[in-house]
């Protein structure tokens, strides 16, 4: 190789920066999509929805959350040691890809840089590595 185009490579692989991260899952059902978020300088988020809703309903959304968003508060996120939270979605997010990703099979587990999540013919249990996480299901949802 030719000094020059080797320098030339080096310096393009130092100088591309690095690319966000984004992986998706649904259950089986197609009722349950999750999202797998992570960018150069941000931590790595868990977004999960239920496409039936969340019931109970979740707590009351965020101050600041527009009126018309609310109806869209059907989704948590979890960070990699916090506690899950709902946050104003205002647009159709992971549940968009209902049917148009990776099914997690009943009785499997996927993980994914700080987060775990098992399929069950009852739900979708996910937590981080501090043990917070959520269940969700057409039925009922917790957060712990």
């Amino acid at each position: 190789m030719r000094p020059f185009a080797a320098v030339l490579i080096a310096a393009l692989a130092v100088a591309a920066p690095a690319a966000a991260t984004t992986s998706y899952i649904e259950t089986p059902s197609k009722n349950i999509v999750c999202g797998y978020f992570t960018a150069p300088g941000t931590p790595a988020t868990l977004e999960c929805g239920v496409a039936s809703g969340l019931h109970p309903p979740a707590p009351k959304a965020p101050s600041g959350c527009p009126k018309e968003v609310d109806p869209a508060f059907n989704r948590l996120r979890l960070g990699a040691t916090g506690r899950p939270y709902g946050f104003c979605s205002g647009d159709a997010g992971v549940l968009a890809l209902a049917g148009r990703t990776n099914v997690l099979a009943y009785g499997k587990t996927w993980q994914k840089g700080p987060f775990r999540c098992t399929s069950e013919t009852t739900g979708l249990t996910c937590k981080n590595t501090a043990g917070h996480g959520f269940f969700l299901s057409r039925q009922s949802w917790k957060s712990f």
